[in-house]
């Protein structure tokens, strides 16, 4: 139905598949939404006159399909958060739950979809010619002088009365809203608004007598200074009208849906019904009834309970009844969008919002919000088609193509104008032909051509090259005068991609409703130049030249060509690559001789286009007067002189190598052998990329760099410095009678650990070293530093045949704030009184409190219900490796660590 918008599609009851088929249609009991259909029906046909794919059922199933793949691919590659906040807007809801919870299983949103389509449109009566009394306009209240949402509502009430006139969408506050209703009265609506906005409005009691006075001369609304009839829909979504569809859409929600995770919704999940996020609470209970009058949220209010709320099942099935209700009312509830955005960037303070769906529309809303509503507030607005690569984290390759090395410049040809209109469609074919035809001689400049003038970039000519991009048509066959529209041929979606590109382009200068106008009209609205190619021009080009063009050939090597040969300033380049990206080469170009003619052919259709005669940068034109003409020598030419000369030296080369008897082709046959291997090689990274694209080359390539590399193995030559140190401290506090403290004489435990860790042969030769030194001494100070030295000596030779171990030696703390008599407030750390070290820490770590609840630090588990359970053997293991860290230590000897955040200034660095 996608691909082919048939008007009519069958589907056959008979056979096992048919039946089942037929069964999941009938699973509901809602026979009366497919008109005709019957448990013993053996075949039914769906019939649109414009395609399926306009009908409702039909076109919310594919769009649902659409962005379920998106967002899955997006989870797949790590770019969804768990926790993200999520919301969407009418049918987009039901998508959102579908793609970012476990609510509903595929097969249980498509049905969804499906049968919440069949409702509306069997929920509106029609008449015998099957057409709709109903329609939707958008208003835009800032268009009426002195005029806002509650004057509005005014204005919907004095028009309503026997007919339906609704607001159904609160989208952007005093800038955008969705009135639904019927014919008679959207018509009154539009003229209503024009007259206020051109004589204005004093009060309620005006806005009676001007409804009154409204003089309606057709049925059918009209684009007005503040109303945009919405074509194509002429069921009012989300309208009173639909009511009786919240009981046939409930009965299929009880059935589709299962038991419903709270904590998967709760403080996330925002429903279009309320603007505020989903809460299993009796207030939230209340704002839904409020908005609904409920019998089932009625019933949940009866029997409300605070304590029930601590059973999972019981806030499971609360829950349930919650999102069915939600759900439900949707259909018929107004949608608060402008609620919604409050909370996003008021209470939840999101700062980056990515849409999913065909255009940008969500983020349209969101930036006129935060621009004339929240304007303290700032935040990211990304669309999944316009703003790929920022959401997927990908560099332009434009970054990556400038940073190549310019290379030499290959010569190019110059043809005449009457030649340039034979080839204004190039191909492969004829670009190669054109490499057997000799070089045509450069055309005689004369003193009084001056050179060409850069010039800003005409706003229609990155139109037409987007445009022509986009469709696939040759730059000729677009015309300024149709609408993007009109040549999209109704395929919506390709309309909302060049419109969604020209946005990324221009940003917002690009109007609404841009598809409806001509390119000429759109171009004048836009502006008039444009000095450099935009966000959407500028990686098309680049990927072009990085796909189609052979090695090396880059976009300065195609500047600098453009510059030289051709007399092209940066403007003119960029307008000049503007006509290449429609003239792409369908393969990539063999080499540089084929993508010099490519590019001489380009050259030669935009130098028609705008009317120019090329003049090369470097070229003379001295004359003795005006009227001198004087021929210039063309690069090519200049080329073929120094080629001569080198080919010269190079034979007599190779006369000196042979009388030597040396191989002048050895490096030669090494070379052609490493370029087929080259070759080969790159065409296998050719097809990697064609069928993977970029993100997998990138994602694969070794970030290992040699010069990075730290090693820290010098270990032996602090333990040295310790043991010189510490000696010399013991020596310096000594006793001229030789006594000392025990504190003095006792090396710190830390201290010991490390030289424990660090011992080798050499260390217990220094110790060795030290106390035979200080033995020849008859100084009696020294007896209790020998001492010292030779239990070390003891203590590090038992180690050598251990592994060094980690061991915890701090004092743990406690915060002190002291205020000093003038008021000033300090800070500092002191040492905890009944935790001398960090093995009584530990060990009160473990306490249980006095009135037998869990101590403060524990480890729990989660159940396959979702609950977190206190683990007393996970806990305790936990607790025994801080232990083991204090008593026995850690040993990684034999392993390879990883550690990762040790960046300057980082506690990873400590370690």
């Amino acid at each position: 139905i996608v691909r082919a918008n048939p008007v009519e599609h069958t589907i056959n009851f008979r056979g096992r598949a048919g039946e089942r088929i037929l069964r999941n249609y009938m699973a509901c009991g809602k026979s009366s939404l497919v008109p005709g259909l019957t448990a013993e029906s053996s075949s039914f046909t769906f019939q649109a006159a414009s395609g399926l794919l306009n009908a409702t059922q039909f076109t919310q199933v594919a769009l649902v399909t659409a962005a379920l793949a998106a967002v899955a691919d997006m989870q797949t590659r790590g770019l969804v958060q768990t926790h993200a906040v999520f919301a969407g807007h009418s049918l987009g809801e039901l998508c959102a739950l579908a793609a970012l919870t476990d609510v509903f299983t595929l097969t249980e949103i498509m049905d969804i979809v499906f049968y919440r389509g069949l409702i509306t449109q069997s929920a509106v009566q029609r008449d015998k010619h099957s057409t709709i009394d109903y329609g939707m306009v958008a208003v835009d209240p800032s268009r009426v002088p002195a005029f806002d949402e509650r004057q509005l509502h005014l204005v919907v009430d004095a028009i309503g009365g026997e007919g339906l006139i609704q607001v159904v969408n609160y989208n952007v506050r005093n800038n955008q809203y969705v009135v639904a209703g019927s014919l008679a009265n959207l018509a009154v609506l539009q003229l209503v608004l024009d007259n206020m906005a051109a004589n204005g409005c004093s009060g309620e009691f005006s806005i009676e007598q001007m409804v009154k006075q409204v003089q309606v001369t057709s049925e059918t609304p009209v684009r007005g200074m503040a109303t945009i009839p919405l074509t194509g829909i002429n069921v009012p979504f989300h309208s009173r009208l639909l009511l009786e569809g919240v009981v046939l859409f409930r009965d299929v929600l009880r059935a589709k849906v299962g038991m419903v995770e709270p904590d998967a919704l709760e403080q996330r999940y925002i429903p279009n019904l309320t603007g505020m996020p989903f809460k299993v609470s009796q207030e939230y209970f209340k704002l839904v009834y409020d908005a609904t009058k409920s019998s089932a949220i009625k019933e949940a209010l009866n029997n409300w309970n605070d304590t029930l709320l601590d059973i999972p099942a019981e806030r499971s099935r609360l829950a349930t009844i919650l999102l069915v209700e939600l759900l439900s009312y949707q259909l018929a509830s107004p949608v608060q969008w402008i609620k919604t955005q409050d909370y996003l960037f008021n209470i939840a303070g999101v700062q980056r919002m990515v849409e999913i769906g065909p255009s940008p529309v969500l983020c349209g809303m969101a930036a006129k919000t935060l621009e004339a509503v929240l304007k303290s507030k700032k935040a990211e607005l990304l669309h999944i088609e316009r703003d790929h690569d920022a959401i997927y984290y990908v560099q332009p390759e434009s970054k990556l193509l400038n940073n190549l090395n310019a290379a030499a410049i290959v010569t190019a040809t110059q043809g005449s104008k009457t030649q340039l209109e034979t080839s204004a469609k190039p191909t492969i074919n004829s670009v190669s032909s054109k490499l057997s035809q000799p070089p045509l001689q450069q055309q005689v400049v004369s003193e009084t051509k001056a050179p060409i003038v850069d010039q800003s970039i005409p706003v229609i000519d990155v139109i037409l090259a987007i445009v022509a991009f986009k469709m696939k048509k040759p730059l000729g066959d677009v015309s300024v005068q149709h609408s993007i529209k009109h040549m999209a041929s109704g395929k919506s979606i390709l309309q909302n991609e060049v419109v969604g590109d020209l946005q990324k382009e221009f940003g917002s200068k690009v109007p609404d409703k841009a598809e409806e106008m001509s390119l000429h009209e759109l171009a004048m609205l836009i502006g008039t130049s444009s000095e450099a190619l935009g966000k959407c021009t500028q990686p098309l080009v680049a990927r072009m030249l990085g796909g189609k063009m052979p090695g090396g050939f880059s976009l300065s090597r195609v500047r600098s060509i453009l510059q030289t040969l051709y007399g092209l300033g940066p403007l003119r380049q960029d307008a000049l690559l503007l006509v290449a990206l429609t003239m792409e080469p369908p393969v990539r170009l063999a080499n540089e001789a084929d993508a010099s003619a490519w590019l001489d052919t380009v050259a030669q259709v935009y130098a028609a286009r705008v009317e120019i005669y090329y003049v090369a940068a470097s070229g003379s034109t001295e004359g003795a007067s005006g009227n001198n003409v004087v021929p210039a020598i063309s690069s090519a030419e200049m080329q073929m002189i120094r080629q001569q000369g080198v080919e010269h030296i190079q034979r007599q080369i190779e006369v000196l190598a042979r009388y030597a008897g040396m191989d002048l082709r050895n490096g030669e046959r090494i070379a052609e052998r490493e370029q087929i291997l080259t070759a080969t090689l790159q065409a296998n990274l050719d097809s990697i990329q064609a069928e993977f694209g970029d993100e997998l080359i990138d994602g694969v390539r070794s970030q290992f760099d040699v010069r990075k590399v730290r090693r820290f193995d010098s270990y032996w030559n602090w333990a040295r410095q310790d043991v010189y140190e510490h000696i010399q401290q013991v020596i310096s506090k000594c006793g001229a009678d030789g006594s000392a403290t025990k504190s003095n004489l006792l090396a710190s435990k830390e201290l010991v650990h490390r030289l424990q860790n660090c011992a080798d042969t050499k260390l217990l030769d220094l110790l060795a070293g030290t106390a035979s030194v200080l033995r020849t001494s008859n100084n009696i100070a020294l007896h209790s530093v020998i001492q010292l030295a030779d239990r070390l000596y003891d203590t590090c030779q038992q180690a050598l045949s251990k592994s060094p171990t980690y061991r915890e030696f701090t004092t743990p703390v406690r915060p002190q704030t002291h205020i000093s008599a003038t008021g000033d407030v300090g800070y500092t750390e002191v040492g905890r009184e009944d935790e001398p070290s960090f093995a009584e820490y530990v060990e009160h770590l473990q306490f249980e409190l006095p009135d037998g609840s869990l101590p403060l630090i524990h480890l729990r588990e989660q159940m396959d219900s979702g609950q977190w359970i206190y683990n007393q053997q996970l806990s305790n293991t936990y607790f025994n490796g801080l232990a083991d860290s204090v008593h026995c230590g850690v040993s990684f000897a034999g392993q390879t660590a990883l550690v990762t955040g040790c960046g300057s200034g980082s506690i990873g660095a400590e370690i």
